[in-house]
């Protein structure tokens, strides 16, 4: 009788339902509007060579909007040194700047360098990377990285300027949904080593913000752990050991990593440390996390994407970094990118999320706040 009362109060420990007070929206989808639009800038397929693409004006003149591209890299590099780790890291880089239109009318990504992208600062300004999820080809980053810019600076102020960044890795479709999606994990470890690596080599007074989807959320834990002194796959640290780089601000949506990776001396451990405030927008209806077990038969892990953190009473003083709402309400079942583009509330709470003065979050909707005693 007592453990037929244990078991399930365990359980609900371990797994709270996380409510949301987000307001759900009865605005009409405006996903594909944003992706015919993001298709009209970058065109529908978008080479990497600099060529011009029919475009019309974007929304906000003062920001800059790059692409950086990690699918040179292959899939792995040779480990020795830091030195020689962030040469690697460095050496599978490829940088493309949006250009507005011309006197032609027309629109470029043109290809430069790492050096133009670190000489790229905007004072007052803030650098967002968003990294996404599975299943997107190189040409489709482009499109999707501009929708979601789109999306977002909907809700921006006027007199703040951003730079905004796709970060692309190989996520193209492979045969057999389980062999691809475990291989697809392993590659979030080289993806995430290259953008720590990126992010030591920028202004340590620069903010930065972070957002990503699915796997790219992993991608983003795995960058933050190296920066706080972790390793990912035996690689050597291409960071280096003490700066005074500013906090990161984070949103990860429905996230596809071990839901407790983020506790101390777990996967991604030391992440927390490089954050200033990280928001989960979780979707307990998810029928892809439903199965991310399969990305390990023996462990058989659960998303954090799905219920939350495990066990968040372990993560110390840096709970009170960590707010999660569970958004099944507005997405669904559904594991789909376009279901956050298409709420508009959702849009509002990810850019007063990474932008607004901690205050005021706290009394944004959809704030969610947990006991973690």
């Amino acid at each position: 009788m007592v453990l037929a009362g244990f078991l399930p109060a365990m359980i609900a420990y371990r797994r709270p339902r996380l409510r949301t007070a987000l307001r759900p929206t009865r605005w009409a989808p405006v996903f594909v509007y944003l992706l015919v639009l993001a298709t009209v800038v970058c065109g529908p397929a978008v080479a990497d060579t600099g060529m011009p693409v029919a475009c019309g004006q974007l929304p906000r003149p003062q920001d800059s909007i790059w692409l950086i591209n990690t699918r040179h890299t292959g899939c792995s590099f040779s480990v020795g040194s830091a030195g020689s780790a962030g040469a690697g890291a460095a050496a599978g880089l490829r940088y493309y700047r949006f250009e507005p239109p011309d006197g032609t009318g027309l629109a470029h990504w043109r290809p430069t360098d790492g050096a133009a992208f670190l000489r790229d600062q905007m004072p007052g300004g803030t650098t967002l990377f968003f990294v996404h999820g599975n299943w997107v080809s190189q040409a489709e980053a482009y499109q999707r990285g501009l929708a979601f810019y789109l999306a977002l600076v909907q809700h921006a102020e006027a007199d703040r300027p951003l730079r905004f960044v796709t970060w692309s890795w190989p996520t193209a479709r492979l045969r057999g949904l389980v062999k691809d999606a475990r291989i697809k994990a392993q590659r979030t470890e080289l993806a995430g080593y290259q953008l720590a690596w990126l992010v030591d080599q920028m202004d340590a007074e620069g903010p930065i913000a972070m957002v990503g989807f699915s796997f790219g959320a992993r991608v983003i834990t795995g960058a933050l752990h190296v920066l706080g002194g972790g390793q990912l796959d035996q690689m050597a640290s291409p960071v280096r050991p003490a700066t005074d780089r500013g906090k990161i601000r984070t949103v990860l949506m429905t996230a596809a990593l071990d839901d407790d990776w983020l506790l101390p001396g777990h996967g991604h451990g030391f992440a927390l440390s490089q954050v200033d405030r990280m928001l989960l927008l979780n979707n307990s209806s998810d029928p892809a996390l439903k199965w991310y077990h399969m990305i390990d038969r023996c462990r058989r892990p659960s998303a954090l994407g799905r219920w939350g953190i495990a066990w968040p009473g372990m993560l110390g003083a840096d709970a009170q970094k960590v707010d999660q709402c569970d958004v099944c309400c507005l997405l669904g079942r559904e594991h789909s990118f376009q279901s956050y583009l298409n709420c508009p509330d959702l849009m509002r709470q990810t850019w007063s999320y990474l932008s607004s003065d901690p205050l005021l979050v706290g009394n944004l909707p959809g704030r969610t706040d947990r006991s973690v005693e």
